[in-house]
């Protein structure tokens, strides 16, 4: 492993490079014949960070800024809830079990078919009935 300057992290290689298609010019264009095996280790190692720098960024800042996105989206879950619904415009109902008779009740009515198209296309008892 090649070590970098003064406080880097040491150079890791990542498998996953290979699959892009411009890291083997990066690799090619950077190793020369004419020089020590160190010198080519070092300025490929340079251009090969630089290279992944500008093509994926820092993956293990985008991978924090992302758990903690998702974190945040689990964390309102949590808090999101449909404790009460107005039914049929009338008084608020907090009763869980109504609710869901009423939530399955409008989305039965809103997705069952509609006779004409039953003549048009041929799909009763294509698809299971929701109870």
């Amino acid at each position: 492993m090649a070590k970098g300057e003064e406080g880097e992290r040491p150079f890791h290689f990542l498998a996953s490079w290979q699959t892009h298609p411009e890291f083997h010019e990066v690799v090619t264009k950077s190793w020369k014949s004419d020089v020590s095996i160190i010198e080519n280790l070092e300025t490929s190692t340079k251009q090969i960070k630089d290279w992944n720098t500008k093509f994926f960024g820092n993956i293990f800042s985008q991978k924090r800024r992302v758990l903690r996105k998702l974190e945040w989206v689990q964390e309102r879950m949590k808090h999101n809830r449909i404790k009460a619904l107005k039914i049929d415009g009338s008084e608020w109902c907090f009763d869980s079990e109504e609710l869901r008779k009423h939530a399955v009740e409008y989305f039965s009515k809103l997705y069952e078919a509609d006779d004409y198209l039953l003549e048009d296309y041929p799909i009763q008892g294509s698809f299971s009935r929701i109870e």
